[in-house]
């Protein structure tokens, strides 16, 4: 231990055995957390209780003579006063959209006062299909469709002779109708980008017709390395260098020696280490708990 951190020791020791010397002084207190009421001053009855007996009561409503009533809610208007027409029909009018918001306010007034709707009376029904009378209607041929197709026979067809078959499949195409060449390609050779068109209409083609490749001929084979014939290539010297490396178990290793050791901390032979002076502290603590 050096001579700086035996000062520390010294000096926590001193500082630690002098906490037991404390002597506290009496503490003074002076309480001035209530709250400061004036001498004169007089607390007087809470009025709640009273009004809440007076409400829980039945109050007693005078009764008022219609004569002495004076009902001011309606506006006063003088007699003499005559109220003109509202000028806002005429605005909107002239206004383009007037006529629309006239109407909707018509509409608007009509279904909240209720319109009163006329009894209607049917003249003439034509909802119904018009069928004639000497129209018969058949029986549906499904049922016996049906019952043929559960049949567990199966259905004979008839064989079709080729010569009694007409096929109307292919359209009919006129012998004198001529077609003409077809005049996209002109179109396209014309627009920029129609030689691309034309050669992505003909890849197209090509994969769906499916495309004949030609037979190859190799005329000159170029895959190889090309290596001059005064090269000479040596042995690998792979297999000697592993060779020489010893196999597993054979490896002997030299035994280390202990030349220096300093692993342990390096202490002054004349640094001296005191007794901790904790156990009295706490001996001395304990005493005056007690």
């Amino acid at each position: 231990m050096s001579e700086t951190e035996q000062k520390v020791v010294e000096a926590k020791a001193t500082a630690l055995a002098g906490l037991g010397d404390v002597s506290l002084k009496k503490a003074e207190t002076k309480d001035s957390s209530a709250p400061v009421i004036d001498k004169d001053a007089h607390v007087g009855e809470n009025p709640l209780p009273k009004a809440l007996a007076e409400v829980k009561a039945k109050p007693q409503l005078k009764k008022v003579n219609p004569e002495d009533v004076s009902d001011k809610s309606s506006p006063s208007i003088d007699a003499s006063a005559k109220i003109g027409e509202n000028p806002m029909k005429a605005v909107l009018a002239e206004v383009p959209a007037g006529q629309t918001i006239i109407a909707a306010k018509q509409v608007k007034k009509d279904l909240v006062a209720g319109v009163e709707l006329k009894h209607t009376e049917t003249a003439h029904d034509a909802s119904a299909p018009v069928i004639d009378k000497d129209v018969k209607i058949k029986e549906a041929p499904q049922k016996a469709v049906f019952a043929d197709l559960k049949k567990d026979e199966p259905a004979k067809l008839k064989h079709v002779d080729s010569v009694e078959k007409k096929d109307r499949s292919e359209p009919a195409i006129d012998p004198s109708v001529k077609i003409g060449e077809n005049p996209m390609k002109a179109v396209l050779a014309e627009v920029p980008a129609g030689q691309t068109i034309i050669a992505a209409k003909k890849v197209k083609k090509d994969l769906v017709a499916g495309v004949t490749l030609k037979h190859t001929e190799t005329e000159h084979d170029a895959s190889a390395p090309v290596i001059e014939k005064d090269v000479k290539i040596g042995k690998n010297p792979l297999p000697g260098v592993l060779a020489s490396l010893p196999k597993e178990g054979e490896t002997k290793l030299k035994a280390a020696e202990n030349v220096h050791d300093a692993s342990a901390p390096v202490i002054d032979p004349e640094t001296k280490i005191g007794k901790a002076p904790q156990a009295e502290l706490f001996a001395s603590i304990k005493k005056e708990d007690a």
